[in-house]
């Protein structure tokens, strides 16, 4: 037996599908429902897009760092 495979006979692996899929339901779900209103009320006024943009931006900087840290690995390099 492998050590992907569990002892029912399934493989313990993700697609880059499933994978993408996983990390987008993480990210939106039901958060920006929930946090937009609140935000607005705290902040008041147009303000809160901005909040929303500088959101977005350290959002951004931290995929570039994570997707650095990614291609540092050496099993990252291999050809498939």
């Amino acid at each position: 037996m492998s050590k992907n495979t569990t002892p029912s006979g399934l493989k313990r692996e993700l697609s880059l599908v499933q994978a993408t899929a996983i990390n987008m339901i993480d990210m939106v779900g039901i958060g920006p429902f929930i946090v937009l209103p609140l935000v607005i009320k705290m902040i008041g006024g147009p303000h809160f897009i901005f909040a929303w943009i500088v959101g977005a931006v350290i959002s951004l900087v931290d995929g570039m760092v994570w997707a650095e840290l990614g291609s540092s690995l050496s099993e990252s390099r291999r050809e498939l």
